[in-house]
């Protein structure tokens, strides 16, 4: 599968008609229960995906646990992967999207990902600010590409692009900010409706999601730093009172916010047949062994789509 163009405006136009042909005309892998068949017990090889999350912050982490990843679960000739960015302020760079099963060179692919660049993505909530000593005002924002042109999209073809039986498994970066529904019931139904179109999407290839969770605190909304210090120092009227419960409330709903995107996350996953796992440690090396033994164990029972 190959991926021709620099430029975001001819990438998805030359991209989109062979993700929906895809997408629309092979047969669903999983559609209802996966059943008991035990993948590996079978034989059957693994096809990964790895999505890293474009972050000025975290990436050069997700780049060494996703080259620890490759090298611990790609074992022989017949497993494979493919490794990508989802998000950032430029668009993917490379010419070609293409299955390796080479630990080193998909290291070395890992190693030239640049932080910034990145495929579609389709969640991204940012809520812009604007304060004063007397004043607070802050905006909200939702903006991403439409699922079946986004990161999942291409996930999905590229599981679809190799016709071999194999089981199929994702390991996203993904962090739970931008799985945040949003304020208003508005927001909140969009957001639910793009989440049941990404699922819906991995569905029909089977797809196994499971998510190491990364706390990019950069892409958190600029809190006051006035908070307990100098209220009421300049207000009258009790402004400062005022602006002070006004701050706290805020710290409350983003706090509130954050743990509505975390359930989005595992319902992302759940609901696929994956998990969740939060990673804390330099190159997330707490949630590495978790994803490999999630992962690398034999595949029991899964039921998808109910």
């Amino acid at each position: 599968m190959s991926i021709s163009d620099h430029h975001l405006g001819d990438f998805l136009r030359k991209f989109i008609f062979t993700v929906l042909l895809v997408l629309l005309c092979v047969p669903a892998f999983s559609q209802g229960t996966a059943g008991a068949t035990d993948d590996k017990a079978a034989g059957l090889p693994l096809h990964l995906g790895i999505v890293l999350r474009a972050s000025k912050t975290t990436f050069p982490w997700q780049q060494a646990a996703a080259t620890e990843l490759v090298r611990q679960l790609i074992h022989n000739p017949d497993d494979e992967a493919f490794v990508i960015t989802a998000g950032g302020d430029r668009p993917w760079p490379y010419e070609r999207l293409d299955w390796d099963n080479k630990p080193d060179s998909l290291a070395k692919f890992i190693k030239g990902l640049d932080k910034n660049a990145g495929m579609p993505e389709p969640f991204k909530l940012e809520i812009l600010s604007s304060s004063t000593s007397e004043t607070r005002e802050y905006l909200t924002k939702y903006e991403g590409a439409p699922p079946e042109t986004s990161v999942f999209a291409i996930v999905a073809a590229m599981m679809k692009s190799d016709p071999k039986p194999a089981r199929h498994a994702v390991i996203m970066f993904r962090d739970p900010w931008d799985h945040c529904p949003g304020w208003g019931s508005a927001y909140a139904q969009y957001v639910d409706q793009r989440h049941d179109a990404v699922m819906s999407i991995l569905k029909s290839v089977g797809a196994e999601v499971y998510v190491i969770g990364v706390e990019d605190v950069s892409t958190r909304p600029q809190m006051t730093s006035e908070i307990g210090a100098t209220y009421g120092a300049t207000q009258s009227n009790d402004a400062g009172g005022a602006l002070r419960r006004f701050d706290e409330q805020f710290r409350r709903e983003i706090n509130f916010l954050l743990a509505a995107g975390r359930k989005n996350m595992e319902r992302l996953s759940k609901e696929t047949g994956g998990e969740v796992t939060y990673g804390t440690k330099k190159n997330y090396a707490d949630a590495v062994p978790v994803m490999v033994g999630k992962i690398d164990r034999p595949n029991t029972a899964t039921t998808i789509g109910k």
